[in-house]
């Protein structure tokens, strides 16, 4: 066998080995929403609430309002995803701004992710569109309750 062959043997050992990456981690901002908004066309359940893809703050927030009774990914409780375009922005090495573009049962949605990198990973800190900041709703639900 060549040198090449025994190395892709070895690194497919290794990979058996110590198993895939965390699902929830998010590699690349741009693309986790693009898959993100190309499964919900497919009509496949987007991220749990629950899912370990927000930065603390945002976490705390989500679990201190749960259960939540819309989907913050599509403004909702259902989702008909129609034409999708997602545009990346970067503030800084550690600061990633994603805007998505699409419709939602006909009607323009555009939503902003902010994500940053803590410890070597990409979490989701903000959710916002045109009628909310996610965070602000989620402190106003948790208000409500009291």
């Amino acid at each position: 066998m060549s040198r090449f062959t025994h190395a892709l043997l070895a690194v497919l050992f290794l990979t058996v080995l110590t198993g895939p990456a965390n699902a929830d981690d998010i590699l690349d901002p741009r693309q986790f929403v693009t898959d993100l908004y190309q499964g919900l066309r497919n009509d496949q359940m987007p991220p749990a609430h629950e899912d370990d893809i927000f930065t603390p703050n945002l976490r705390a927030l989500i679990d201190s309002a749960s259960p939540l009774d819309f989907g913050f990914y599509f403004n909702g409780q259902d989702w008909d995803i129609g034409a999708t375009t997602v545009e990346e922005f970067f503030f800084s090495p550690s600061v990633v701004q994603v805007v998505a573009t699409f419709t939602n049962f006909g009607e323009p949605q555009v939503f902003t992710y902010v994500f940053v990198d803590m410890n070597g990973r990409w979490l989701i800190d903000e959710i916002t569109n045109e009628f909310w900041v996610l965070s602000q709703q989620l402190e106003d639900y948790k208000s409500s309750q009291r």
